[in-house]
């Protein structure tokens, strides 16, 4: 069975340095996450959204959704994740803003 291109793309993030804003966290989770999503960045090119839901996220990232949430709220209130569109049913659109700077 194939993986699924998120899980792809973590696995990729995994193996490069993490951008420079990913210290900014203390957490596993939200430093994963800004891994994760400039990875998402890159491969959906720059500045054109990509698609998160949490459940998935929590699936690729081996965490509990309620880890993905904070961690997104974390990334949204500093600014580094932006959603374009989405939420209730719809799943949301993101655009990454950390840059792509190793630490």
């Amino acid at each position: 069975m194939k993986p699924s291109p998120l899980r792809e793309a973590f696995r990729t993030s995994v193996r490069l340095p993490p951008p420079a804003v990913a210290a900014r966290f203390q957490g596993r989770t939200a430093r994963a996450l800004v891994g994760l999503c400039a990875e998402l960045q890159k491969r959906a090119g720059d500045g054109e959204p990509f698609t998160l839901r949490q459940t998935d996220l929590a699936d690729a990232l081996c965490v509990q959704q309620q880890a993905v949430s904070a961690a997104m709220k974390q990334l949204r209130a500093e600014g580094i994740l932006r959603r374009n569109t989405g939420g209730g049913t719809r799943p949301s659109t993101f655009t990454f803003h950390g840059g792509d700077a190793a630490a």
